[in-house]
């Protein structure tokens, strides 16, 4: 029992970190932006916001993907094939881990300007200029996303690694995605969902009431799992989650992939 609670304690203390270095990388940026008198930027919350998760991904991102490294998201990022959307790349983790073999081009839909940089040279360095295209649009733009040529029923496989955590309305979002893949299209994800553990979940609710501001709008408490298998028919839901090794964790993970169902054969 004593060990229990303080494996609780831990876990629910966690956000703290987080949150305060998403703190400091706020005060960064304002200051910055202060310091050269941008005024423009000062007078727009959507790119403070932006610059400051940026530079918060910078140094965390890397972790992030070390750790991944002992989870199913190599071998999911692996299976990716023909017209791939990835959703939020960031600053491209997730680009050593495509097989190009398998690809015919992806669009890197990726909002936060600020990342673009570092995203063109982890696509220099993984040999894929000629196939990946950076999208600078969020999911949710569709006129953004047509002038790219992608709209409904014309994507193979959607990957989605921690991103709809971050989406502003993630059912509405899912139902998008199902209805860009084309019949028989995978969408494949890795998310940090709500806690079935009562006590768990209220604590994630609680930090949820700062963590999006510091965090790049990151939500600790979404049924994901509940959104994504109602956007639409699945031929396929293969997911997984750890929620009964993770009761006191505030990020446990869901993962897998979900396979659209293939259009109905119409008889002569």
């Amino acid at each position: 029992m004593g060990l229990e609670l303080k494996s609780r304690a831990a876990a629910y203390l966690g956000p703290i970190l987080y949150v305060g270095h998403g703190l400091y990388d706020w005060l960064f940026v304002l200051v910055s932006l202060v310091v050269t008198m941008d005024f423009h930027a000062l007078s727009h919350l959507s790119v403070i916001k932006d610059r400051a998760f940026a530079k918060f991904w910078l140094v965390w991102g890397p972790g992030f993907t070390v750790n991944e490294n002992e989870s199913a998201v190599p071998t999911l990022v692996a299976s990716a094939y023909g017209v791939v959307v990835e959703l939020g790349p960031a600053s491209g983790n997730q680009l050593p881990r495509m097989d190009i073999s398998k690809i015919e081009k992806v669009y890197g839909v990726e909002p936060v300007v600020s990342l673009h940089a570092p995203l063109r040279l982890s696509i220099k360095e993984n040999k894929m200029n000629d196939i990946y295209h950076i999208v600078p649009c969020s999911i949710e733009d569709e006129s953004a996303l047509e002038k790219y040529g992608v709209t409904p029923g014309t994507v193979d496989t959607i990957i989605s690694i921690q991103v709809l955590c971050s989406v502003p309305n993630p059912q509405e979002t899912a139902r998008r995605l199902y209805q860009l893949l084309k019949p028989g299209g995978q969408l494949i994800i890795y998310e940090h969902i709500e806690n079935e553990d009562m006590v768990s979940r209220q604590i994630q609710r609680f930090w949820t009431l700062v963590w999006p501001i510091f965090l790049g709008n990151c939500h600790l408490d979404r049924p994901t799992e509940r959104y994504l298998a109602s956007a639409g028919k699945w031929s396929k839901v293969e997911l997984k989650n750890n929620q009964l090794e993770s009761t006191a964790s505030l990020l446990p993970r869901v993962w897998g992939r979900l396979i659209k169902a293939s259009a109905p054969k119409i008889n002569d």
